[in-house]
């Protein structure tokens, strides 16, 4: 248990239980270690006794937080925030709309969005692909990541290969595997 010594967040907390307190049976408060009578008193406060109350540490406020739920959540925050940087970097570096179908599962309107958000010009018709012996290059650095996942793929490409659009690695992958599927 965390002891709260902030007297605004203790005033928020009593405000909170007074109110929750109408809200559940009286079983649950008895197992919370409330009782009625208390409740019913605090219930009545006015904003300034409850700041006053807050203030005298005679009343015990502490919190219980679940570790494990809370390291879970915390991952799934963190991983969160790691998709959108890395989508937000797909967006910047000229990504097609297609790719960031596929990685992402962004509609084309999304991705247009987030482009004029970010101010990101993307040039109509065919990109123009890097000359054939950097092409080369791209596809044995392509090749040597084939053990990550596409989205991993595509970020290590372009950090190899970033005087590039990501569009214009994709096409190259795109253009070999179609031929090598003839």
């Amino acid at each position: 248990m965390l002891e709260v010594t902030d007297p605004q967040v203790r005033t928020v907390l009593l405000h909170h239980v007074s109110q929750r307190s109408l809200q559940v049976d009286a079983a649950e408060l008895l197992r919370a270690g409330l009782s009625s009578a208390p409740l019913k008193m605090l219930r009545r406060l006015s904003v300034h006794e409850l700041e006053r109350l807050a203030c005298t540490h005679a009343v015990r406020i502490s919190i219980v937080l679940d570790a494990q739920a809370l390291e879970g959540a915390l991952r799934k925050v963190t991983l969160v925030d790691e998709a959108l940087e890395v989508q937000t970097y797909f967006v910047r570096h000229g990504a097609s709309v297609r790719l960031m179908a596929a990685l992402f599962k962004m509609s084309r309107n999304s991705t247009h969005r987030l482009r004029r958000e970010f101010g990101v010009m993307h040039p109509s018709g065919q990109l123009a692909l890097p000359h054939p012996d950097e092409r080369s290059r791209i596809l044995r650095s392509w090749r040597a990541t084939r053990d990550l996942e596409p989205r991993q793929r595509y970020l290590r490409l372009h950090q190899s290969f970033s005087v590039h659009p990501i569009g214009a690695l994709e096409l190259v992958i795109q253009q070999a595997e179609e031929w090598l599927n003839r």
